[in-house]
């Protein structure tokens, strides 16, 4: 496995900059990027369904954990409950728009692309 220390580095600065709920996890291609956030009090989803969660377009879960489990394929019958995890991927312009939706919050930046 080759290991790049600039694309690590720049993953540790997004994460400083997205801040607590949000965390980057790889930049997938130019414009997409891989990202984990946890349900929060203040999420508008909250209590929804997995089924009934709308994301933004350009953005896909693709895995889903209860707060005291580990990830899996999402079930669209899980209910959302505060500190689940979801593993969302959106294009680097969406990101500001998946945070409100899942999170409940706009305050901290958005690591972009380019």
């Amino acid at each position: 496995e080759v290991i790049y220390p600039e694309r690590l580095g720049a993953i540790v600065a997004k994460n400083a900059l997205l801040g607590g709920n949000i965390h980057a996890i790889a930049d997938i291609a130019r414009n997409l990027q891989l990202v984990e956030l946890t349900v929060t009090r203040a999420s508008p989803v909250r209590g929804y369904t997995l089924a009934e969660l709308e994301l933004p377009g350009e953005s896909r879960l693709l895995a889903f954990g209860k707060s005291d489990g580990s990830l899996r394929v999402p079930d669209p019958d899980d209910t959302l409950e505060e500190g689940d995890k979801l593993v969302i991927l959106a294009a680097f312009d969406k990101l500001g728009d998946v945070r409100s939706v899942v999170v409940g919050e706009t305050e901290h930046a958005t690591a972009g692309g380019d």
